[in-house]
């Protein structure tokens, strides 16, 4: 990967994870102004807000009060922050939402405990090191490797005694 793929890739990363945190709290409804009352204004909303915050202070997005939100808030920021300490090749991976939240979902279980973040940091940096030996040059062919390393990571959490190598055996 090339220094200027890595930086649009780093772009794109930090807008997918805004993108995402916005969505993650949004449980009520939108409402617009009814075409009747012409001069009806819609108010502002931590719900609908764009997200201009530092990753660690998006939890203070969630409206006073909303401990469900700021609990998903929470773990869905100590999941960027664990992604952000793995290598830049293993980091890209959390882009892709499934693998995000099946990382995520795994932390949260194990309480973000130093085992679950090293049996997860081996896992993923084994699957980025394939991904980087595979063909990557359409989008259809990233989201297809993407998918692979998905349903890897599950059975890997599924299966936590089975080896890199047993694995290669099986799969690859």
């Amino acid at each position: 990967m090339n220094k200027n793929n890595f930086y649009s890739l780093g772009g794109k990363l930090c807008l997918f994870f805004s993108i995402l945190l916005m969505f993650s709290c949004n449980h009520e409804d939108n409402t617009y102004p009814s075409s009747k009352n012409k001069n009806e204004t819609i108010q502002s909303s931590p719900y609908n807000s764009f997200i201009t915050s530092p990753v660690d202070q998006l939890y203070l997005l969630c409206p006073e009060g909303d401990m469900v939100c700021h609990n998903n808030m929470s773990l869905t920021i100590a999941t960027a922050q664990y992604f952000k300490s793995l290598n830049p090749g293993t980091a890209a991976l959390g882009s892709y939402n499934n693998i995000f939240y099946t990382t995520r979902d795994y932390l949260a279980d194990h309480n973000f405990s130093d085992e679950a973040q090293a049996f997860l940091s081996d896992k993923l940096n084994f699957l980025a090191e394939w991904n980087k030996t595979q063909d990557n040059s359409t989008p259809e062919k990233q989201l297809k490797n993407l998918e692979f390393i998905h349903s890897s990571l599950k059975y890997f959490i599924e299966n936590p005694q089975t080896t890199t190598d047993q694995f290669k055996k099986l799969f690859m």
